[in-house]
């Protein structure tokens, strides 16, 4: 995949997201440093897993895009040659004590094409569309590879000023972020 000039980003709608949808998705990670929160600052250790998701997991999370869309929610698709090969997820659900949140549930680009300017475009498309939802912030359960941290470091996310509990028991060992609109 050498030009991803052709990559176009993507309001997806319930009918463009079968069950097999994911098939040519790959979430394929090495993990060997991982970011985490001490006491009052964040520090790197050595945690070396591998991420990737089976057909059975793609499946899963296709049911929950489409139980998004359906909740008026928004789902952003990147296709590449006709194939999802990245999304991102904003359930319509907001946060916070003046509902200034809402939650990036998903972001994620396809092994094969990262590191090439694409995850930055969609994370900014995604943003727009937030903004356009009534959200002042974004909240960020994000993975703890220090790749992932990189990433959202790169988009200028900052560490959440307030944990939204609900949010952070679902992954306690993320890293929660939020970035303000």
């Amino acid at each position: 995949m050498k030009d991803l000039s052709e990559a176009i980003i993507s309001r997806i709608n319930q009918e463009e997201l079968s069950e097999d949808s994911l098939e040519n998705f790959s979430r394929y990670q090495i993990t060997e440093y991982v970011r985490y929160k001490n006491i009052s600052d964040f520090s790197t250790k050595y945690d070396k897993f591998i991420e990737n998701w089976t057909r059975e997991k793609k499946r899963e999370i296709t049911s929950f895009l489409r139980e998004c869309i359906k909740d008026n929610g928004i789902v952003l698709g990147v296709f590449y040659q006709n194939l999802l090969k990245g999304f991102s997820c904003l359930p319509n659900r907001f946060y916070g004590d003046n509902n200034e949140y809402i939650e990036l549930s998903y972001i994620h680009v396809s092994s094969e094409i990262r590191n090439k300017g694409i995850g930055k475009k969609l994370f900014l498309k995604t943003i727009e569309y937030a903004k356009d939802m009534g959200a002042k912030k974004i909240y960020i359960s994000a993975h703890p590879a220090v790749e992932t941290q990189a990433f959202y470091d790169s988009v200028g996310c900052i560490p959440a000023k307030k944990i939204i509990d609900e949010i952070y028991k679902r992954e306690p060992l993320d890293i929660q972020l939020e970035y303000e609109i």
